[in-house]
Formats: C-alpha cells, sequence, structure tokens
C-alpha cells in the first residue's frame, strides 16, 4: 500500500466510477484546490482505491495541517475489498498506519483534523505519538414518522415551533442564497467572529445545486429572519450553517428553519440527518433537543514544541 499526493483530475476520474459521500465528492473538493493536499491511497503502484484532502499552507514559516473550511473532517474515503471480517479490520488498519506515517514523515509543525465517523481505528496514530481526541454530533434517525419525529424533540423547540406558527412566519425552500449569505454574515458579524466570505461565494454559487444542497428561510411577512442551509448526499443530509437577523429575533424562527429542513431531507428519502454537533454547550443543546443520537468522532492532533509555546498549549491535553 501506498500513500502520496494526487491532483482533484485522479481523483475525478475515480469518483466518476464510485458513489462518495457528498464531503469526498469531487465537486466539493476542488472548491479547496488552492491550499489543498490531496493524498490518493493506493493498493499497489498505481491501483487508486481511496483518498483524504486537508487545508495545506505555512503560516510564520510553520507548517499547518487542518481541516479544510466548512468541512467537518477530512473526506476520508477508500474501498475495503475484504470480505473476512478480520481480513477488514486489518486492511482499515494498514490504511491508517500508512496515512499516519505519511503525515508524520512530513514533519508539520501543527496538525488537527478529524475523520469521518465511519471510521473508529485510531491507533495507527497514537502509536506514531499523535493526540487522538473525541469529539461529538448528533444524528437524527429519519426512517420514523414525521409524527413521530415530532414527538422526539423536546417540549422546548414544540413551544417555538407553535410560537412560529402562532406569529403566523412563513418557512420557505429558498433557491436565492444571496438571501442566505446575508443573514450568515450577520451571525458572524454578531459574533464577531471572521468570515471566509470568498469561500462561502464559492459554495453558494458554484457547489449548491438542488442535487447536493438546499436551504430553508424563516420570514416575518417579506423580511427574512432565520435560515438553514444543508448539503447531502444519497444517505446523509448535513447542516452546513445557519444565520439570523439580531435586529429581528423571533423564538422560533431557527427552529422552523431546521424543523423544515429535518423534514425535507426525510421526504427525499434521506436515511440521516447529521447537526454537524458542537463542543460548545450551549450549541450542543440546541442539537440535541432535536432528537437525535449522540454520535462520536475522532480528532487527530499534533504541535511541535515552539508551536506549543506560542499558543500555551504545554498544558493541554489535547495536544
Amino acid at each position: 500500500m501506498l500513500v502520496k499526493e494526487i491532483n482533484t483530475e485522479l481523483l475525478n476520474s475515480f469518483t466518476a466510477k464510485e458513489t462518495v459521500p457528498v464531503f469526498s465528492s469531487f465537486n466539493w473538493v476542488k472548491l479547496f484546490s488552492e491550499k489543498l493536499l490531496l493524498l490518493g491511497i493506493f493498493e499497489e503502484e498505481d491501483k487508486l482505491i481511496g483518498y483524504c484532502y486537508f487545508f495545506s499552507a505555512k503560516k510564520n514559516n510553520l507548517s499547518y495541517l487542518i481541516n479544510t473550511p466548512y468541512t467537518p473532517h477530512c473526506g476520508l474515503h477508500y474501498l475495503n475489498p475484504s470480505k473476512n471480517k478480520s481480513k477488514k479490520t486489518s486492511f482499515d488498519k494498514k490504511v491508517m498506519t500508512h496515512l499516519a506515517e505519511y503525515i508524520e514523515a512530513h514533519k508539520f509543525h501543527f496538525v488537527d483534523f478529524s475523520i469521518p465517523s465511519t471510521y473508529v481505528d485510531t491507533q495507527a496514530f497514537y502509536w506514531k505519538k499523535f493526540s487522538v481526541n473525541t469529539r461529538y454530533t448528533y444524528h437524527l434517525d429519519l426512517s420514523p414518522t414525521e409524527e413521530e419525529l415530532y414527538a422526539n424533540i423536546s417540549s422546548e423547540k414544540r413551544k417555538s415551533l407553535k410560537r412560529a406558527e402562532k406569529d403566523q412566519l412563513s418557512t420557505v425552500l429558498c433557491t436565492d442564497y444571496d438571501e442566505i449569505k446575508k443573514l450568515v454574515t450577520k451571525t458572524f458579524d454578531r459574533k464577531q467572529k471572521k468570515i471566509n466570505e470568498a469561500l462561502l461565494d464559492k459554495i453558494l454559487t458554484k457547489f449548491a445545486e438542488p442535487q447536493n444542497c438546499f436551504a430553508f428561510i424563516t420570514k416575518d411577512g417579506t423580511k427574512p429572519i432565520a435560515c438553514a442551509f444543508c448539503v447531502y448526499d444519497l444517505y446523509c443530509c448535513y447542516y452546513l450553517f445557519g444565520g439570523y437577523d439580531p435586529q429581528n429575533r423571533h423564538h422560533g424562527a431557527g427552529v422552523s428553519s431546521m424543523w423544515n429542513c429535518i423534514l425535507y431531507a426525510k421526504r427525499k428519502g434521506i436515511k440521516t440527518f447529521d447537526f454537524e454537533g458542537s463542543m460548545l454547550p450551549e450549541v450542543e443543546k440546541y442539537f440535541r433537543e432535536f432528537g437525535g443520537a449522540l454520535i462520536p468522532y475522532y480528532t487527530i492532533q499534533k504541535a511541535s514544541l515552539p508551536v506549543k509555546i506560542g499558543l500555551g498549549l504545554i498544558k493541554r491535553k489535547a495536544f
């Protein structure tokens, strides 16, 4: 087995023959071509069986390897040909070992990325002295009826939906992504956080199509006040980002946008809704109240001594 850098043309050829998750798709990956490290996994010298990708660059002469913006993980996807359970596990171990060896050999000063929740074997990174840490998301099974899904959300969320209905807010499928951008930007401004506007534009204008994205927007009359934007594949719908107008708040607006995304994903036959969980307590609580199951996933981290000193990480267990 071999891990080496590949180009997007080879990735395009590979994904054209396979059904891949949305964050592993060629159209998503090519959004990040400027600073992308795209690694191919080869079973033989020229037989590509999988890949993953990272945001890689240098800052102040320090190299880093991290998740790409707006992306929950490194997009790891590969074909495991084994049928025997023991061999299948050994194959997974082999892939992770080669990835760990590649990243270790390139001596990045700062490493911090996640792997998809479908992959759980991180021992190879642990053995290479990386820190392996657990984070969480919520997955909502969409197989129950709409009535059952509604019954499983918290009483607080049901009250919010009823309040939105009582106050005659309207929540509709949105095709004008300029409205989504305005609300998302207002949310980032309110939190005093920087937004990668160029990449947001790429997602909304170059990536977003009816077969991979949708959004719902909640309005008070004609005034947009909240939204939720999702990407999806055949099996899973992911809440990617949302926003609201802080000057026109309504307790039920954001909940209504999210709830309609959930119902829309179910009606499209998608099996799972992924809330793209958060380690922030207030955000975690918001997602939890929609009735999903807590799902762990793993982050791989390492920092050189100068970076640890510079970022104050000496006593932090994460690194």
